[in-house]
């Protein structure tokens, strides 16, 4: 593994965020009214009801790393995914190419004002993109890498200049952020924003939010895309209510007794307990997912093959023999049988195969899964012998012990670290936990205080490989790096591809990183699961089937049909 010079020489962004956010950032938005999780009595008409095991990390649409559709529903973009998962026009009317596709104007609608009444304009796109770009954040922040200048010659008009083609159009995922609120904070204090307003330009704004607990967004009358302004949209819905509850079954529960109209994602066994009940339709959808087995891979950059200072994970999984010993010894199709109840695929590479032609197809017989004499023989030729206690230890003495937490986001994630406990014990090394906590400690733990060995987490990632590619980019850490992993040869494939434009030939680039980032084991991805949830048939009308799921998706087109039943 390779790191790239100074890429530590700044403080980490991510970290600082979290920081802040997580500890003293924290307490402002716990100044926010609490208002009870639960929905019962809550049945006004045209009232979405939503319940799911957790919020969001952060009101903050620049450092967020959940799933934006919360974030969208509140934030115009240019272009957006529509129910199809393609790109499609929103605020902008009009998009042109010229220059080979290198430069793009658009034109987006005029009179459209943020939430706090100012008038949104060119500016504060060129504002927006410009912050992307400069800073990395976002979960669209790897996309606006190849964006060199922008342009506002009016307030009507954006004109972005790209170094090559860009094969996804960074817009379709930027929220289009208010200047008159951004523009004096310095980086370091957009970290720390707490954005406790969330004022946006989109078809709701922020009514109340309390962390942990409940999020109630109201119709935006005023928006532009409503059908009552002559918009494409014919939602009626007055109000969002998205409540955290304690478990799936409890979210199962509360869609039976009409507490909630729509769940998140559940597992197999409980979404089996929803199939035929009355006024419940229970559908399984193609996921955009992967749940990954991650490994602390932070390397120091100035001395390779020893760890980061900072890191508190346990240096010898910076050795890639024992990584790849680990992801023999994971038997994935246990995991997809036991915790998904077989609906979905065991895991290989980072992109999950609703990717089509951009998922890189391992063959059976090079996928380094459940064989652990395999695993057994890796560790043996690399000097890890069996200590008299059954554990394996370094030549010079270090115990193969390692911690494993959990995201206890979704159950399924404990759950397969519980049966990976096992797998790694039974090839001789000793595994601490599992240690299951909620998600803000445990992105505190990975990307603020890099304090782990291994952990299970999930991605949902949106229909194109850049983002997930851009997980594993050095360029990442601090914002999306989960494991600190850096390697040149596929920073440089990354990057190429983003704009690359033939399709085979970029097709190409990202097979290739896929394959060296399957090579290095800083993941063993466990499982694409299907997206399971359900939906009540009575209280709202207008339901879609779409790919990933009806909620916490790439698309916020559901959100925006449906109407009182």
């Amino acid at each position: 593994m390779s790191g790239k010079e100074g890429i530590l020489a700044d403080p980490i962004s991510r970290r600082q965020f979290m920081a802040y956010t997580g500890k003293a950032g924290m307490a402002a938005m716990l100044a926010t009214p609490i208002v009870t999780a639960a929905c019962g009595g809550e049945t006004a008409s045209g009232v979405l009801r939503f319940g799911h095991l957790n919020i969001f990390d952060t009101p903050n649409p620049v450092v967020t790393v959940s799933s934006p559709d919360m974030h969208w529903l509140v934030y115009d973009r240019l272009m957006e995914f529509d129910a199809n998962m393609s790109p499609a026009l929103s605020l902008a009317t009009n998009r042109v190419l010229s220059n080979g596709g290198r430069t793009v104007t658009y034109t987006i609608r005029e009179g459209v004002e943020f939430h706090d009444g100012e008038a949104l304009t060119s500016a504060d796109v060129k504002f927006s993109f410009e912050l992307y770009r400069d800073t990395k954040k976002g979960l669209f922040g790897g996309f606006f890498e190849p964006l060199e200048t922008v342009e506002a010659p009016d307030d009507a008009t954006v004109v972005l200049h790209f170094s090559g083609p860009p094969a996804l159009d960074p817009s379709v995922g930027a929220p289009i952020l208010p200047r008159h609120i951004w523009q004096d904070m310095s980086s370091e204090e957009i970290d720390q924003f707490g954005n406790d307003e969330m004022i946006g330009s989109g078809p709701f704004k922020l009514n109340n939010y309390a962390p942990s607990e409940r999020l109630e967004l109201d119709r935006n009358s005023d928006w532009w895309g409503w059908s009552s302004n002559d918009g494409p949209k014919q939602g009626t819905i007055e109000a969002l209510i998205k409540v955290q509850l304690a478990n799936e079954e409890t979210v199962a529960n509360s869609l039976r007794n009409n507490e909630i109209d729509v769940t998140g994602e559940l597992a197999s066994d409980i979404w089996d307990g929803l199939v035929g009940e009355s006024d419940i339709e229970a559908v399984e959808y193609p996921g955009f997912l992967l749940d990954h087995f991650g490994i602390n891979v932070y390397e120091d950059p100035n001395n390779p093959g020893q760890p980061h200072p900072d890191s508190g994970g346990n240096p010898l999984l910076l050795d890639q023999r024992i990584r790849e010993a680990m992801s023999w010894a994971i038997d994935r199709q246990r995991l997809v049988d036991i915790v998904l109840g077989g609906r979905g695929q065991k895991g290989t590479v980072v992109l999950p195969p609703g990717m089509g032609a951009s998922f890189l197809e391992i063959p059976e017989a090079q996928q380094a899964n459940g064989n652990p004499d395999r695993a057994r023989q890796i560790l043996d030729e690399a000097g890890y012998a069996v200590g008299d206690d059954g554990i394996r230890v370094s030549p010079d003495g270090q115990r193969l012990s390692f911690r494993l937490f959990a995201s206890s986001v979704i159950d399924r994630l404990p759950q397969y670290a519980e049966l990976i406990k096992p797998m790694l014990e039974d090839i001789g090394m000793e595994i601490q936990g599992v240690f299951a906590e909620d998600d803000p400690t445990l992105i505190q733990r990975v990307f603020v205080d890099a304090d782990w060995d291994m952990y299970t987490w999930v991605w949902q990632t949106p229909p194109d490989p850049t983002f997930m590619l851009s997980v594993q980019s050095c360029d990442q850490f601090g914002n999306l790096s989960d494991t600190y992993y850096c390697d040149a040869e596929y920073e440089d494939l990354f990057k190429a591809q983003q704009v690359q434009g033939d399709p085979a030939e970029r097709e190409r680039m990202v097979h290739q990183a896929q394959q060296i980032f399957y090579d290095a084991f800083a993941y063993c991805v466990m499982a694409y699961p299907n997206r399971l949830q359900a939906h009540r048939t009575d209280n709202l009308t207008g339901w879609i089937f779409i790919n990933n799921g009806v909620t916490v998706n790439w698309s916020t087109e559901q959100y925006l049909v449906l109407s009182e039943a």
